[in-house]
């Protein structure tokens, strides 16, 4: 029942997302009576103008998972006023894979992320809604080429001055390797709409003009299996590119290097231990004491977690993050601490 009132759902997104409006013919509502009647089902007609969209649901393998977090973050704002909250996290994921020939499947995809903090800072609350599509084409046995588009609208519920429709396009190929190894590499591209933040231009005039920024992500990754163990390292380069003029403010490229292992204890208990470190450098936004010389960040991120799976289907955790920022510009230092407790079911 489950998995037929996720496909209804994925169904009407296709169809919103097309354009297009399904008539249903009244013979089909004839025909599946006929076949309900007969031992044997009569084989399903998909030859229609239309016909692969049933044909897709149809063939297709459902996932979902649904994920609450509750924690303490003792730096919501990530700067020196140092702002401690509680907060609340809901993430819901569904989507179908579905075969179209022996090597390609489609994928579409729908997320919902709703963000809460309860005592104070009611600005960063917001909810994110994303619909994704793509394809995954498999070369031979060991190579896989995957490419997605996403839209995403960003809702800050209370400011509403950071709220974006976020549109991009992934291609990441990944290759297995001899000794229980891989490796990969995907080129990202965003454009991010913002819907009522404004601009200013070079002198610090606010333009009628909305904000909107474009990134190129460029990401290469290394992975090992172990018996127990997977170790990934990964290297991602971007550079990000604003309308904002004054001091080209959100011109940056960013390198961000990082290491994950995955540890399992036994066949429930498992931890995750991921150091990253990005460093940012900005085009022209200077810092405040001298007006010749750029501002570069670095920012450090260790996160420890610990997960048990209680039933195949259900898993709990406890995660501990630290995030350091140091920069040139002092008024852009921080560090502050994230707990969280979690729990997840995949259906």
């Amino acid at each position: 029942m489950a998995k037929k009132r996720v496909i209804m759902a994925l169904s009407i997104v296709l169809i919103a997302c097309l354009g297009l409006v399904l008539a249903v013919d009244c013979s089909f509502a004839q025909l599946a009576q006929k076949a309900a009647e007969e031992e044997i089902p009569p084989r399903k007609d998909y030859t229609g103008t239309l016909g692969f969209i049933p044909a897709f649901f149809d063939r297709g393998k459902v996932s979902s998972m649904l994920s609450i977090s509750q924690g303490i973050d003792n730096n919501v704002y990530l700067d020196s006023r140092r702002k401690v909250s509680g907060f609340t996290q809901q993430l819901f994921k569904t989507s179908i894979t579905s075969p179209i020939t022996d090597n390609l499947d489609g994928i579409l995809g729908y997320e919902v992320m709703n963000l809460t903090y309860e005592n104070g800072p009611a600005d960063v609350n917001m909810v994110a809604n994303t619909l994704k599509a793509g394809t995954e084409y498999r070369f031979c046995k060991n190579i896989k080429l995957l490419t997605e588009g996403k839209f995403t609208a960003n809702n800050y519920y209370t400011t509403g001055d950071d709220n974006s429709l976020d549109y991009s396009i992934e291609n990441k190929i990944r290759q297995n390797l001899p000794q229980k190894m891989y490796h990969s590499f995907s080129y990202d591209f965003m454009f991010k709409d913002y819907t009522t933040d404004h601009v200013s231009n070079g002198i610090g005039v606010i333009m009628d003009r909305k904000r909107n920024d474009m990134r190129n992500t460029f990401e290469y990754e290394v992975g090992k299996y172990f018996a127990k163990d997977l170790v990934k390292v990964k290297i991602q380069y971007y550079t990000n590119d604003s309308n904002e003029r004054f001091l080209d403010y959100y011109d940056y490229t960013s390198t961000k290097p990082s290491i994950s292992l995955l540890h399992l204890f036994n066949d429930k208990t498992f931890s995750l231990l991921s150091y990253s470190m990005q460093y940012r450098n900005y085009d022209t936004r200077t810092i405040l004491t001298d007006a010749t010389v750029d501002e570069k960040d670095v920012t450090r991120v260790l996160t420890a977690a610990l997960y048990r799976n209680i039933t195949k289907d259900l898993t709990v955790g406890l995660s501990y993050t630290y995030r350091h920022n140091s920069s040139n510009e002092p008024s852009s230092k921080y560090s502050g601490s994230m707990f969280a407790l979690n729990a997840s079911y995949t259906f």
